[in-house]
């Protein structure tokens, strides 16, 4: 059967994806047990920092502000989402070394900014953290 450019088209075979190339067509596949382990490893951290995190951001807020403070970090996690998958789009294009030691540069610039305004927001806290001391529990510490 001739195609629209005059060559021929088999019947059988399967017409080539649209943005394949012979590097990622002789591409090697992964095993499935990666992306399971993946997975696994995403939603156990995810279950592990997730209610310290809320629990910390509802110590923290004012009473009357509460839920609004739980929206903005529910919001603040939705657009988390959002700039990795742009990001991943990004890396496809400009390489992923460029990509990562941009992440890289942006988590230690706000690390050092958290760590230069830590004495503020110790007094932002207004005194969470000692309240929780006073309720009477013993502080754990290791058995001698």
């Amino acid at each position: 059967v001739p195609d629209a450019a005059g060559g021929e088209i088999k019947p059988d075979a399967a017409p080539p994806a649209p943005n394949a190339t012979a590097a990622t067509a002789a591409a090697p596949k992964a095993s499935m047990l990666w992306l399971v382990a993946a997975y696994l490893l995403h939603t156990l951290g995810e279950l592990s920092a997730s209610p310290v995190a809320l629990s910390y951001v509802t110590k923290l807020a004012p009473a009357r502000h509460a839920s609004t403070v739980l929206g903005l970090y529910f919001a603040a996690s939705g657009v988390g989402n959002k700039v990795a998958g742009v990001l991943g789009e990004v890396a496809t294009r400009t390489g992923a070394l460029s990509v990562f030691a941009g992440i890289f540069l942006f988590c230690a610039a706000v690390g050092l900014a958290v760590c230069a305004l830590l004495g503020r927001l110790n007094r932002l806290a207004h005194g969470v953290e000692d309240a929780d001391d006073k309720d009477g529990a013993e502080p754990l510490t290791e058995a001698t």
